[in-house]
């Protein structure tokens, strides 16, 4: 089966902030001129996703001392993380499979500063590849050595993530993830679940069929024979012998497939054979063949 692959967007001019599909992890959250303000808050949405990539417009002033910004994707109880991190006056990319950490500086460009830049994550088996502005910047891999690996990259389900420890405002215009291999959304306040895996697959059949078949097969007989005979003691002896022999036999059946079958058969017989002898003197007889003879 071809592998089948997953897209996702929000835009918070047409969705705001959801509370169904994000949990508020601090602070509070609002959207202003169709974009959401990341300053002094943190929050996560509900859906796990597994690998794919993802891109993140944001407007970021130049890095400066106290500054403290992390967006991407992050498992928070494992500490599980693929993020950009922004940390006083430097700009990183940063991994952990819970266990090893791993960062590299990306030196920032001032034509990213207040400006609606692209910062995207490209999450791979074993590989991460950080771009900003449409250029590739950083990309981490798993290592080993001698056989043995040492993992840098998450194997398990993250979330889409962001936050922002200071008051530097920091505005979010939209989260583009694509070609996700797994997509699992817990909501939040409602309640309800909605599940895709990349295993997921439709398929319908509908197949009907419709074989009639009926046949009549009616038989009737009829076999009347009559004798008469007069003997030379003037007796007339009419026998008058009817046999009425109707045979119907009516057969159907009828199959709808998938899920009916009905079958009816119906085969009704009849038979009446009448029989009647008389030998009086004289016998009247609706179909006599008499004989005399003197």
């Amino acid at each position: 089966m071809a592998n089948q692959y997953f897209d996702y967007s929000y835009d918070p001019s047409k969705s705001g902030f959801d509370p169904d599909i994000w949990r508020t992890l601090s602070g509070s959250v609002t959207v202003t001129a169709g974009k959401l303000i990341l300053t002094s808050n943190s929050f996560i949405h509900y859906a796990d996703v597994l690998r794919g990539d993802f891109v993140f417009s944001m407007k970021i002033p130049a890095p400066a001392a106290g500054d403290d910004l992390r967006f991407g994707l992050r498992q928070l109880n494992k500490n599980c993380y693929l993020y950009f991190k922004v940390l006083d006056d430097v700009l990183t990319a940063e991994t952990s499979d819970g266990t090893v950490t791993s960062s590299t500086v990306i030196p920032w460009e001032t034509v990213w500063t207040d400006t609606d830049t692209e910062f995207r994550i490209k999450w791979e088996a074993g590989m991460a590849t950080f771009y900003v502005g449409g250029r590739h910047m950083v990309c981490i891999n798993d290592t080993y050595a001698l056989g043995n690996p040492t993992k840098l990259i998450p194997g398990d389900p993250m979330s889409i993530y962001a936050a922002n420890a200071s008051a530097t405002l920091v505005k979010l215009g939209y989260v583009i993830g694509k070609t996700i291999q797994s997509y699992i959304l817990n909501a939040g306040d409602g309640g309800t679940n909605a599940i895709v895996s990349s295993s997921a697959s439709i398929s319908r059949s509908v197949s009907a069929s419709v074989s009639p078949s009926a046949s009549v097969s009616p038989s009737n007989s009829v076999s009347p024979s009559a004798s008469a005979s007069i003997s030379p003691s003037s007796s007339v002896s009419p026998s008058s012998s009817s046999s009425v022999s109707p045979s119907a036999s009516v057969s159907a059946s009828r199959s709808v497939s998938p899920s009916s079958s009905r079958s009816a058969s119906v085969s009704p017989s009849a038979s009446v054979s009448p029989s009647a002898s008389a030998s009086p003197t004289a016998s009247p007889s609706s179909s006599p063949s008499p004989s005399i003879a003197p």
